[in-house]
């Protein structure tokens, strides 16, 4: 490594620790509105991929995306809840796998073109510039359920949940978002589902599990019943009130609940929640301005990488059109 990529190194290093640092004491995505917000994930990765470019080293520009990658996680981490972490931050690899493969194609690969295939770098780069549009709406679909949960309105029958499932693309679960009331066989006065209110937190050790009956129900408005597994952890439960001592929070029959849930309904048969992503305490306006708001926060910044992946897909395309370009200046024809 030269000394200029050295220096160059610990300076775009330097920007994303300052860069994340910024965010974090600033709060700047929180504060800021709409698109914006995308800046708190994208901007960081988006100073790990100028150095890969700017910098001669291979090492060197491997490793500055990778410590991009890693704040960036970082970031999300302390940025969003759990849930959210759990199903979108996985998505972080596919953009940065794409990344590397299409630096290596573009540095070692494109300039080992022989002069009288220039087709051949069109073709490498148009395919790259497809896939980096397939990989950014891989990314996009995940968090664009996030997204669209404080749009969605809620379903309240069972009817509509068993045409949903009718008209799922196949490979696909329904994920539905459900309004109800707590159910089950138990007397109503007694705490059904409940956990260690005091036992919240961040940190992957403070996952419990929900105590209590597994026969739960979510009574709908036409009467009738979605069998359902309850929140199974207590990041998955949601506002739940308080018990007589202060120290479980827990639902009773009766309680109304907004559930965010994958459903598996047949056209025959019951029809049963297969995982509860969410069970949240209350109607759907507290469920709006409450997880809803923190969950499009999320979506933001994770469809920020999406949209930043498809831009770079110019990159490649760019590379290719210029090296079909030379070597065609070259006056050699086409093979």
């Amino acid at each position: 490594m030269t000394r200029h990529d050295r220096v160059q190194t610990i300076g775009l290093l330097l920007l994303i620790v300052g860069f994340a640092a910024a965010n974090t004491l600033f709060d700047i995505a929180a504060q800021a509105e709409g698109p914006w917000r995308m800046l708190n994930l994208s901007g960081v990765l988006l100073v790990g991929l100028v150095g890969m470019w700017s910098l001669r080293a291979p090492a060197a520009a491997l490793g500055i995306l990778l410590a991009s990658a890693l704040v960036g996680v970082a970031i999300l981490y302390f940025r969003i809840d759990r849930l959210a972490f759990e199903l979108l931050a996985g998505q972080l690899i596919w953009p940065l796998g794409l990344w590397m493969v299409t630096w290596a194609l573009v540095r070692l690969v494109m300039p080992r073109i022989e002069p009288g295939r220039p087709w051949a770098a069109l073709l490498l780069g148009g395919l790259l510039f497809v896939m980096h549009l397939g990989v950014a709406l891989k990314v996009f679909t995940p968090a664009n359920e996030f997204f669209q949960l404080h749009r969605v309105e809620p379903v309240r029958d069972l009817e509509t949940l068993v045409a949903m499932n009718r008209n799922r693309r196949e490979g696909h679960p329904v994920v539905a978002l459900i309004e109800g009331r707590i159910g089950s066989e138990l007397a109503d006065d007694l705490f059904i589902r409940e956990f260690n209110c005091r036992e919240r937190g961040r940190w992957l050790g403070y996952t419990r599990p929900v105590r209590g009956n597994s026969r739960l129900y979510i009574e709908l408005a036409d009467g009738q019943r979605l069998r359902s597994t309850g929140a199974a952890y207590n990041y998955r439960a949601l506002d739940w009130p308080q018990t007589g001592d202060g120290i479980d929070c827990g639902l009773r029959n009766g309680d109304p609940v907004i559930v965010w849930a994958e459903i598996s309904a047949g056209v025959e048969g019951p029809v049963e929640d297969r995982e509860t992503r969410i069970m949240a305490y209350g109607d759907l306006e507290a469920f709006r301005t409450g997880y809803a708001a923190r969950a499009e926060f999320a979506a933001r910044m994770v469809g920020g990488v999406a949209f930043l992946l498809a831009l770079t897909g110019l990159v490649p395309l760019i590379a290719g059109i210029r090296t079909w370009l030379r070597l065609r200046r070259r006056g050699t024809p086409a093979a």
